[in-house]
């Protein structure tokens, strides 16, 4: 008589990137008075985005924003395999607020995107699908 062994069911891998990134990393850059403008000028940030960076109010609050965005580019870029310039990734939120990235010449369609940020970190997921990441100090 046969036993049957329990299996985990097999699982696809996953094209999904993982980014992270200290907030101490960027920390000088978002300080600096002409942070915005130099961040648009070196191709980082696309003119929407230096915009909403130059909004806000609480330094602390525009460094996590910097810092997530960040990231979600690195990740980003690292998913779609390409060297385009951060700038050209804008990424947007949806009306609940979730950041996706929009379409872009590097990427033909929306991407999934989770940016989080806890205390000196900020990190990213980057996947096809809807996908979800937090983390707390």
């Amino acid at each position: 008589m046969a036993t049957e062994t329990a299996r985990w069911p097999r699982i696809a891998p996953v094209d999904t990137v993982f980014a992270v990134m200290p907030l101490a990393a960027v920390r000088d850059i978002a300080a600096r008075p002409d942070c915005v403008d130099l961040l648009e000028a070196a191709h980082i940030l696309a003119h929407e985005e230096a915009r909403r960076l130059a909004a806000f109010r609480f330094p602390k609050r525009g460094l996590e924003w910097l810092g997530g965005r960040l990231v979600a580019k690195a990740a980003l870029l690292e998913f779609l395999d390409t060297d385009a310039e951060p700038a050209s990734l804008i990424i947007e939120n949806d009306g609940h607020g979730r950041p996706l990235a929009a379409n872009s010449d590097a990427s033909p369609a929306p991407l999934a995107i989770s940016i989080t940020h806890s205390g000196d970190f900020a990190a990213a997921l980057a996947a096809p699908r809807p996908c979800g990441l937090d983390v707390q100090e």
